[in-house]
């Protein structure tokens, strides 16, 4: 599908986010414990070459908000300062909840997106008008081993079945939460879905959420960097013991096979769904999944017999479609093999 091929100043300007009635974009900047990293990150979105956006802030606690509300002085910056912990997932939800334009995109308080990553994908979704998103390859700053490397960002295309069995087998990374998204009819339908497991892996599961929706554009172009340093979330992944892994793992292998049968009616499509996201589960199959994540699915899993596991998966996912269902029906979908 074809990207933008529209042109940005070679210089973007610098100033305040200025006050829109009607902005043709909301940016959902989900912030915890942010003041060390805000200011970077705000100063990002006052470089951006397309300015026809607002931004909406939620302080998650509610954590230093005098600094926060200073740093958050433009006119075009509302923030909402939340009293209780919502936790990363719900904050990300309470967002995509707030947005009324015709497009949305969600910002980690802690990322740098370049000048011209806005005019970039929102002219990308003009330009393909079935398109529910576009994203580009993410840069990744402040690890000494990784410093530079770039994640290229994979598109989903074709029919809605394609685009649900090409998530199931070949997706992991959330390079898409950061997309510029088509806002939907009804915002449930890209509310984050929570893992009880720490809310493991979540962002992976948004993936099929969107591409349900219609086909995703990547722009394979590093336009957006991406900073790690001690107070990440998916830092602290790694960290959790090989029980949990396990367990958020097949939840969220679970939650993704649902979500794409819930919006297939034929049969042969849906068996052939459950025996991919099966796979995907047990086997790890997906080549971006990172192996720590493996190695403790086989730990924790070893000496359990086979059979028992896949009985297991195809359970939970019957029971994970009847609690769908059980929340009315799922938002509608136009079909694509552009």
């Amino acid at each position: 599908m074809p990207q933008s091929d529209r042109s940005p100043p070679a210089v973007a300007p610098t100033g305040p986010i200025g006050y829109r009635a009607r902005p043709a974009l909301t940016i959902c900047i989900p912030a915890y414990r942010a003041t060390p990293f805000l200011d970077r990150t705000l100063n990002a979105l006052r470089r951006q070459t397309f300015r026809d956006f607002q931004v909406i802030l939620s302080n998650d606690g509610g954590h230093d908000a005098p600094e926060i509300d200073r740093l958050c002085a433009d006119p075009g910056i509302r923030v909402i300062h939340q009293t209780a912990r919502l936790g990363w997932v719900r904050n990300k939800t309470r967002l995509v909840a707030l947005a009324s334009s015709p497009y949305f995109a969600i910002l980690p308080h802690d990322d740098e997106p370049a000048p011209t990553y806005y005019a970039t994908l929102v002219g990308t979704l003009q330009d393909n008008p079935g398109a529910s998103a576009a994203y580009s390859d993410i840069c990744l700053a402040g690890l000494e081993d990784r410093e530079g490397v770039r994640i290229a960002a994979k598109a989903h295309t074709g029919t809605l079945r394609q685009r649900i069995m090409d998530v199931i087998t070949d997706d992991y990374p959330g390079v898409s939460i950061r997309a510029v998204n088509r806002t939907p009819p009804c915002w449930r339908a890209l509310a984050l879905q929570p893992n009880p497991m720490g809310d493991l892996f979540v962002d992976s599961t948004w993936i099929m959420q969107q591409a349900v929706l219609g086909p995703m554009i990547a722009v394979p172009r590093p336009l957006y960097r991406k900073h790690y340093h001690g107070a990440n979330t998916h830092t602290e992944w790694k960290k959790t013991p090989d029980a949990n892994v396990a367990a958020a793992w097949m939840t969220h292998c679970v939650h993704l096979t649902a979500l794409g049968l819930g919006h297939l009616s034929d049969p042969a499509d849906q068996q052939g769904i459950r025996e991919a996201g099966e796979t995907r589960c047990l086997t790890h199959r997906p080549a971006p999944v990172p192996r720590w994540i493996s190695r403790a699915c086989m730990r924790h899993w070893e000496g359990t017999p086979t059979p028992a596991l896949r009985r297991g998966f195809q359970s939970r996912v019957t029971q994970r479609l009847e609690v769908l269902r059980h929340r009315g029906p799922l938002p509608a979908v136009k079909d694509s093999a552009s």
